[in-house]
Parts: structure tokens; sequence; C-alpha cells
């Protein structure tokens, strides 16, 4: 499931090169140019990659070794806490005995 944060940034990077909200970078027209140039367009309205949105996104290795990180932690909490349950478990049978 992708980041909260980043499909914000996306959606608002869609709505800007869609024309529907203003950014105070982009160039504003004048009366000695009421039009914008097809270079001014042409960046504009551009596709932009998610990479161009979110400029600090860490390298696709970085967050690789993150998501095994994590899903390493929670495999291993699991195994500890299947465990820890076996060990009390049989602890208890042997005070009983």
């Amino acid at each position: 499931m992708p980041n909260a944060k980043r499909t914000r940034a996306i959606m608002a990077a869609q709505k800007v090169a869609a024309g529907l909200v203003r950014v105070k970078t982009d160039p504003q027209p004048t009366p000695e140019a009421p039009k914008l140039t097809a270079e001014q367009r042409k960046e504009m309205y551009a596709p932009k990659s998610a990479l161009a949105i979110i400029p600090k996104r860490p390298p696709m290795p970085i967050r690789a070794a993150k998501t095994t990180a994590k899903t390493g932690g929670v495999l291993l909490g699991m195994l500890t806490a299947i465990t820890a349950g076996i060990l009390i478990g049989e602890t208890k049978k042997g005070i009983r005995s």
C-alpha cells in the first residue's frame, strides 16, 4: 500500500500539472507577454516522475533494505512470541507435575 504522504504529493503535483492549482513558481502571463511560450507550456505540463515530485525520497536499494528489515523484524517478533508461548506452557506443565 502506498505511503499516504507520497500519494498526497503525487495528487498535488497532478493538480498543478493539470492547471487546477497555481504555484508561485509558475510563469504568470503579463500584459507584455499575455501567452506562455511553447517551452514554458512544455515545462509546466510535462509529466514528472515520482522522484521529481518527491525529491527527498531515498533510492530504491535503501527502500528495499528498509522493507526487508521491517519484514524480518515482524517475522522474528512472531517467532519469538510463539516460542515464548510454548516455553511458558511447558514451564506450567513442569511446575504442576
